[in-house]
């Protein structure tokens, strides 16, 4: 997985994306997308971890999972923390808005089957670079 970018019209979101890899090293024909965001305005944490299919030109979600840790009342149902699976929804379990980026990644990774090698970094840690 390349290193985080950020968004030049959105500095506080980033997002990585690479495609997927089966272990003896074939393409999977899947790529996977992680954004993570924490807007200035309201400092609430947010993480959107997409699975995809390529089919010709077009792209098909085949699973996300959506966490966005909202203080109170959302505005509206979508905002409620969830995962897609295909076209079905659910929602999460109260715990997901306690998760750090390592436990929302790790239950990613389990419900998905990925491993990222070498693991990946939380984007919201300050590192310093070599």
């Amino acid at each position: 997985m390349p290193d985080w970018q950020t968004e030049r019209i959105q500095p506080y979101l980033q997002r990585c994306a690479c495609g997927l890899v089966r272990e003896d090293g074939t393409r999977s024909g899947l790529f996977v997308e992680l954004s993570f965001a924490v807007p200035p305005k309201t400092n609430l944490i947010e993480f959107k971890f997409s699975v995809f299919r390529k089919r010709g030109a077009s792209t098909e979600r085949v699973y996300q999972m959506h966490l966005n840790k909202v203080a109170r009342k959302p505005k509206s149902w979508h905002d409620f923390a969830h995962e897609h699976i295909g076209d079905e929804r659910e929602y999460g379990t109260p715990d997901w808005l306690a998760w750090s980026f390592h436990d929302a990644l790790d239950y990613f990774c389990q419900r998905t089957n990925i491993q990222f090698l070498p693991p990946l970094e939380d984007p919201s840690e300050f590192r310093l670079k070599p």
